[in-house]
């Protein structure tokens, strides 16, 4: 072959490649996100725990433990991972944030192209997440996604109850800014009372100011779970579950612009951990996805 012919083949070769290539090259190399001090806390202590590592960290054959496992750190883990897997050769990084910033600022800040994404998914019904962003293939589908009433454990009036009509009558409680819960409660008639925030909310159904919240079913034996401030335990009605009727999708920037690019690297990444069987295995791990709780009642 002669030289000219051997730098033709080659000038070939590079156009194939600038063809073919994936995208995300023209991506940043490093991505920084502020989290929740006291998420990424127990995200760290969960990687650390779990053995979890840059070398593996990819890895779809990783089990994951139930211990320590909840859904935002879940979806911490997911998100990385998916990019990871999606082809992105660049550094996803989470930083505590230095004040605590509620999830509708995180909403606010994608969308002002303030981030790029966020890594705790949101619902794909919200409609705070219906301009200015990309939704991501579902990490949760619709499908999957039950919910418990819970109430204070000391609340043996309404934890009796069995009767689906009288539970229909409670008073449900959800803080100002869940648009979500809010317009699922709407949706079923139930008789809303509003908290300024979870803290509040979840008092006033210790106070008997309110009776329920709707909240995805805890990974314990007992399916309760403890308020960090207060270290008070609230669980379920006994056999008893409603589907929430969203799915849960990360949002990126529309107007970032590596937007476009970050989420096909994160749908294609989303996409293995599916087909592999992980994102399942994962969502029963978190308990999000819980055969525990497949013949309780559903409540319409």
């Amino acid at each position: 072959m002669s030289r000219i012919t051997k730098i033709i083949s080659k000038v070939v070769c590079i156009l194939i490649f600038l063809l073919f290539v994936d995208k995300s090259i023209a991506m940043d190399e490093e991505y920084f996100f502020t989290i929740h001090a006291h998420n990424l806390t127990q995200y760290n202590d969960y990687i650390s725990l779990s053995g979890i590592n840059e070398t593996n960290f990819a890895s779809t054959d990783t089990r994951l433990s139930r211990q320590g496992l909840n859904r935002q750190v879940l979806e911490l883990l997911l998100f990385k991972k998916a990019m990871l897997l999606g082809g992105c050769g660049c550094v996803i990084e989470y930083h505590a944030a230095d004040v605590s910033t509620s999830h509708a600022r995180k909403i606010i800040q994608v969308k002002e192209s303030k981030a790029i994404a966020h890594p705790i998914a949101g619902f794909n019904n919200d409609p705070r997440l219906q301009d200015k962003v990309l939704l991501s293939e579902p990490i949760l589908d619709e499908k999957d996604f039950f919910v418990g009433f819970y109430t204070h454990s000391d609340r043996a009036d309404v934890l009796s109850l069995r009767d689906p009509l009288a539970i229909t009558q409670l008073r449900f409680v959800a803080a100002t800014n869940w648009d979500v819960d809010i317009d699922v409660l709407k949706k079923h008639g139930f008789k809303t009372v509003l908290a300024d925030s979870w803290s509040s909310a979840i008092s006033m159904i210790r106070l008997s100011r309110a009776d329920v919240i709707l909240q995805p079913i805890s990974t314990k034996d007992d399916f309760s779970f403890t308020d960090g401030d207060t270290n008070e335990v609230y669980v379920p009605i006994p056999g008893i579950k409603l589907k929430f009727g969203t799915s849960r999708r990360y949002f990126v920037s529309e107007g970032h612009p590596d937007g476009i690019d970050f989420l096909n690297v994160l749908n294609k990444g989303i996409t293995r951990l599916r087909d592999t069987g992980f994102l399942d295995h994962a969502n029963r791990a978190a308990g999000l996805i819980d055969d525990r709780v497949a013949n309780w009642q559903l409540l319409d």
